[in-house]
């Protein structure tokens, strides 16, 4: 069954034009939203019916002001507990990137500390601010939650 998908990708060629090579399946912001809620933001796509964004992790971009990963920032949520979320965040860009990370998609569950790198801190909000990374750089965060403790808002956390 994989390897029939896998064959039914049409093949590219190379630079010079003579050997084609499989191309290898990516996702596509526009086409793949629910595998990009799932794997970024633990989330489930709300389906047709208008439902509500039921997810464990939401991104803001600090220095931009707006919702969402900062550019060239990417986040993997690598395991989902019922007190427990652990993210990793990657700068793949050339300038240093800062992002917070709140607790849900309307900042529902309340954070209650961050572990990175062996420190673990305390988180007195729903969202936390992530360290400005410098190009190339990551780190895994494991984030301790109490989910469904906060009520739910559209503001962002610089407005609260």
């Amino acid at each position: 069954m994989i390897q029939q998908r896998v064959d039914a990708i049409p093949p590219r060629y190379d630079a010079a034009g003579d050997a084609p090579r499989r191309q290898h399946a990516r996702l596509q912001p526009g086409r793949d939203r629910s595998r990009w809620l799932q794997l970024m933001w633990g989330a489930l796509l709300p389906g047709r019916e208008g439902g509500l964004l039921n997810a464990r992790l939401r991104y803001f971009d600090p220095d931009r002001k707006r919702a969402g990963v900062p550019d060239d920032v990417a986040a993997l949520v690598s395991e989902l507990v019922d007190t427990r979320t652990v993210v990793t965040l990657v700068n793949l860009g050339t300038e240093p990137r800062s992002v917070i990370v709140q607790g849900g998609a309307h900042g529902e569950h309340q954070l209650i500390s961050v572990t990175s790198g062996g420190t673990t801190t305390p988180v007195e909000r729903a969202a936390a601010e992530g360290a400005n990374w410098r190009r190339g750089c990551g780190q895994q965060l494991v984030l301790e939650m109490k989910r469904y403790a906060n009520v739910p808002t559209v503001l962002h956390p610089w407005q609260r």
